[in-house]
């Protein structure tokens, strides 16, 4: 029930709410949905969780129809042991790669956003994560660390680099790094740049 109402206009305006904690078998037998309550004895504090008597929790509830739920809560969390992910990740850095095959078909598929490359012949590669995961504004950054040798980056698909066939490709010199912005669906742009490492 509302405490301290004050006038508001032509109404009247309470800044607090009091609901009355009430165990779960006091809810009333044939609830309508939108019905709140504040629960004592929650057997769960877990938001979204349905709600069952029994426990220590106090928590504020819903009635969704069907069931009670903690509706104010303690959100759920949980540990992830050697949690294994997959694709391209952003914010993500792959090392020590090796450029391979001779063609898009046989070259490396990169997964990670900075990539760098430290071993390959002239004539291996490696393929950009395709355009629509990287999303336009996004950027792939691949990285010639490769002693003296240059190689292939390919794009995926019917995508393309600075107009290139993907299949085609386009030749990464040892000493420089590339970004690869996605500047429209399908379309890669890249900006080239020669790096030297410090004395």
């Amino acid at each position: 029930m509302p405490q301290g109402p004050t006038p508001f206009g032509n109404g009247l305006y309470s800044p607090l709410m009091f609901l009355r904690p009430i165990p779960f078998a006091s809810l009333p037998a044939s609830p309508q949905a939108g019905m709140t309550a504040f629960v004592s004895n929650s057997n769960t504090s877990a938001l979204g969780a349905t709600i069952a008597g029994g426990g220590s929790n106090k928590v504020f509830a819903i009635y969704t129809g069907s069931n009670w739920i903690v509706a104010a809560g303690t959100p759920t969390s949980g540990t992830f042991t050697n949690l294994a992910l997959t694709g391209y990740l952003d914010y993500s850095f792959a090392g020590a790669l090796a450029s391979v095959g001779t063609n898009r078909g046989t070259a490396l598929a990169l997964a990670a956003q900075v990539n760098q490359v430290t071993s390959g012949a002239n004539t291996t590669g490696v393929v950009l994560p395709a355009a629509s995961t990287v999303g336009v504004g996004g950027f792939v950054r691949v990285i010639n660390d490769n002693g003296a040798n240059s190689f292939h980056v390919y794009a995926a698909g019917s995508d393309t680099i600075d107009g290139t066939a993907g299949s085609t490709g386009v030749v990464l010199t040892n000493a420089f790094y590339c970004d690869y912005y996605v500047s429209a669906a399908g379309a890669f742009t890249s900006v080239r740049v020669a790096f030297a490492r410090s004395a």
